[in-house]
């Protein structure tokens, strides 16, 4: 099917960005600041981790299956809840990248418009499981910490590197 009108004005805004949208990823983070007061409950940030490593990875390999059909209700659908849980994490800028996907989808861009943009949010995910499975251990065996930070100040950035 032909895309709809409102392709070309995403197509436009993809060329304004760089053709590939691939971050180092040490200058991939995370942070607990939009949780608001449960950025210091560590139980919540377990669950928020578990959630994360559960659910992201299958939602991921969803949305790369249904880039690769040009499903765009599916697209926009994925994107949108995996946008909603890279948020909550603050994790950027592939939560960035993932509003962008989901414009793309609205406006039916081609999939080889929505590949330079998915590949950092599927990069991503592989590394921050990888981060939140150690986070999760080392939950579990009690040695895990927010961060280093003034009582009643919020967490601090967590670099991914």
């Amino acid at each position: 099917p032909a895309p709809a009108p409102a392709a070309a004005e995403a197509g436009a805004e993809a060329e304004a960005e760089p053709a590939e949208a691939e971050p180092a990823e040490a200058g991939r983070h995370y942070d607990f600041l939009l949780l608001g007061r449960l950025a210091t409950d560590t139980e919540f940030i377990r669950k928020m981790l578990e959630l994360f490593v559960d659910r992201v990875p299958g939602q991921a390999q969803a949305l790369d299956a249904a880039v690769e059909r040009e499903d765009w209700p599916a697209i926009a659908h994925e994107a949108h809840s995996l946008k909603s849980i890279f948020g909550s994490l603050n994790i950027q800028p592939e939560t960035d990248h993932l509003k962008r996907l989901e414009a793309l989808a609205e406006a039916q861009a081609p999939g080889a418009e929505l590949r330079p943009v998915l590949r950092p949010v599927l990069a991503a995910t592989r590394a921050f499981t990888r981060l939140f499975r150690q986070e999760l251990a080392q939950l579990l065996q009690g040695t895990w910490r927010l961060s280093e930070r003034a009582p009643g100040e919020a967490p601090a950035s967590r670099l991914l590197g």
